[in-house]
């Protein structure tokens, strides 16, 4: 009998509520390439969720869609978080997002992609990856990109932008594979 190995689940998240998101305009190429190297991605765009307070409320008190993206989270092999960076932090969806996810995260590989209006802010992810690391125990990839206004050219990203996203792509699933069977180990450890 013929083994067949499953393709890795990589759920893309898109955390900008701009229609002209710089940071979305990344997400066809990492699709394209982590299809192309044998990933499943998947995207969820936070546009689609009703806005929310993060507050002391259960998970199970906020609308129904943020279950669902909970258990997507949990069941994903691994999670990409594109996202803006204003005033030298990220959005306010993107850390919403993470606290009110925040336990699906747990033992899960998480890389980052972000866009800002400088080179200067990409350092500013730098919060949210201590607050995952700490508080959720997630995997956080050491590999960030970061898009640019300079990565445009005519309305498109550029060849150098484009490049460093196929890199990011394919270091991230190696990433991911290279975790998995860490990350099935601790899961069956706390179910016992």
């Amino acid at each position: 009998m013929e083994h067949t190995k499953r393709r890795p689940t990589i759920l893309l998240l898109t955390l900008s509520a701009s229609d002209e998101s710089r940071s979305r305009k990344s997400l066809p190429i990492l699709i394209s390439e982590l299809s192309r190297c044998g990933a499943a991605p998947e995207h969820v765009d936070v546009r689609s969720l009703p806005p929310v307070w993060v507050d002391d409320r259960d998970q199970d008190e906020f609308p129904s869609e943020y279950g669902d993206l909970f258990t997507r989270v949990q069941v994903a092999d691994a999670v990409v978080l594109i996202l803006p960076i204003y005033c030298y932090t990220v959005s306010s969806p993107a850390k919403a997002l993470t606290e009110v996810l925040g336990d699906a995260f747990s033992d899960k590989p998480v890389g980052f992609v972000t866009a800002a209006g400088s080179p200067r802010s990409h350092l500013a992810v730098r919060d949210l990856i201590a607050s995952m690391l700490f508080e959720q125990a997630t995997i956080c990839f050491p590999v960030t990109v970061q898009v640019t206004k300079e990565s445009f050219v005519d309305g498109e990203l550029d060849g150098e932008c484009i490049e460093r996203l196929k890199v990011f792509a394919r270091d991230f699933l190696r990433f991911t594979t290279g975790l998995r069977q860490y990350c099935e180990t601790r899961a069956s450890r706390e179910e016992e």
